[in-house]
């Protein structure tokens, strides 16, 4: 049986509602390709921007 080695790169937005779902989505998928470009098995935390 061939051994196959798993990894995962996580990326997470967190953010404050109220918030539109399309910037939502891209910039939580903009944290998950950052995450992949760091090699594998990372992850990647970012929060939104406060504007107070």
């Amino acid at each position: 049986m061939e051994k196959r080695k798993i990894s995962c790169s996580i990326g997470v937005y967190h953010f404050m509602f109220p918030q539109v779902m399309k910037v939502l989505i891209t910039e939580t998928d903009h944290v998950l390709y950052e995450a992949k470009e760091r090699e594998r098995a990372r992850f990647v935390i970012r929060e939104e921007e406060s504007d107070v």
